[in-house]
């Protein structure tokens, strides 16, 4: 279940697309907390706010930052 804050940030848990998409990722970035949230910002199609740009290296994220 998703929680939203008062800052309207939502925590995503970690569900069946998402381990399936992770599974399909090129290797461009090997920590395995961010393949998970690279898997998770494709699977909900959200954007990612992060300063590393080995995230752009996926076709379908949207880094901001």
């Amino acid at each position: 279940m998703e929680q939203a804050f008062l800052d309207n940030i939502t925590i995503l848990e970690i569900r069946q697309p998402h381990i399936e998409t992770i599974s399909k990722l090129p290797f461009f970035h090997r920590d395995p907390f961010d393949r998970m949230i690279i898997s998770q910002a494709i699977s909900a199609n959200i954007p990612i706010i992060s300063a590393d740009v080995k995230f752009d290296l996926y076709d379908r994220i949207l880094r901001i930052w």
